[in-house]
C-alpha cells in the first residue's frame, strides 16, 4: 500500500540530517501540501528526491565523503577562518556557505576560491595590524571631515549605505579603504 503523503513528510522531517537548505525547501513543500492537499507533479518528484537523498545509506555515504575531505587543504582554510572568532557577521555566513558547498560538492568554483582569498587576505596578522593601526588612528579631525562629506553624499545616492551609517552610529569607524573613497572622491 502506498504511503500518504502526509506521513511520507513527517518521515522525511524526523530525520536530524535533513538541515539548511534541504530542510527548509522539505518544509516549504510540505506547507503547500497542507494548503492544497495536493502536491504538483513536479512537487512529488523533489519530495521523491528527497527521500532518496535521506535514505540511511545516502547519509551514511555523505558523511564518509564530507570525512574523507577534512584532511583537503581547501577545507581546511575555510575550518581556520570559521574558527577565528574575529570573522563575524555576514563574512562568517558567506564562509560557512563556502564551507557547506565543499562539504557537498567536494569542491569550489574559482570565483568562490577568489572571494575566499580575499576574506583570506582580510585576516592576516599584517592586514589586522594595519587595521588596528587605523582604528589607532581614526581622530577628532577625521571624523569631522567624514561627517562633512557624509552630509554632502547623503541627499545624492552616491555612498548613501556609508552617509546613513556615518550619520547613525556616533562610534563608527569605516574601513581606511571606505574613509578614502569617501573624502578622497
Amino acid at each position: 500500500m502506498a504511503q500518504r503523503i502526509a506521513d511520507r513528510f513527517e518521515t522525511l522531517l524526523a530525520i536530524e540530517a535533513l538541515e539548511g537548505r534541504d530542510r527548509n525547501f522539505a518544509e516549504s513543500l510540505f506547507d503547500y501540501y497542507k494548503s492544497n492537499k495536493r502536491l504538483t507533479t513536479g512537487r512529488r518528484q523533489w519530495l521523491t528526491k528527497l527521500e532518496q537523498k535521506y535514505t540511511p545509506e545516502s547519509i551514511a555515504s555523505r558523511a564518509a565523503e564530507v570525512a574523507g575531505r577534512a584532511k583537503d587543504p581547501l577545507n581546511k582554510r575555510l575550518k581556520a577562518l570559521l574558527d577565528n572568532e574575529k570573522v563575524e557577521g555576514s563574512t562568517r555566513e558567506f564562509i560557512g556557505s563556502l564551507h557547506e558547498q565543499f562539504n557537498y560538492r567536494g569542491s569550489l568554483t574559482g570565483g568562490q576560491v577568489a572571494a575566499l582569498e580575499k576574506v583570506e587576505a582580510r585576516y592576516t596578522p599584517e592586514a589586522l595590524s594595519r587595521k588596528a593601526t587605523w582604528v589607532a588612528s581614526f581622530d577628532d579631525e577625521k571624523r569631522k571631515k567624514l561627517r562633512i562629506v557624509a552630509d554632502y553624499y547623503l541627499p545624492t545616492g552616491y555612498f548613501h549605505d556609508l552617509a546613513v551609517k556615518v550619520q547613525t552610529d556616533a562610534n563608527f569607524i569605516p574601513t581606511e579603504k571606505q574613509y578614502n573613497a569617501i573624502t578622497n572622491n
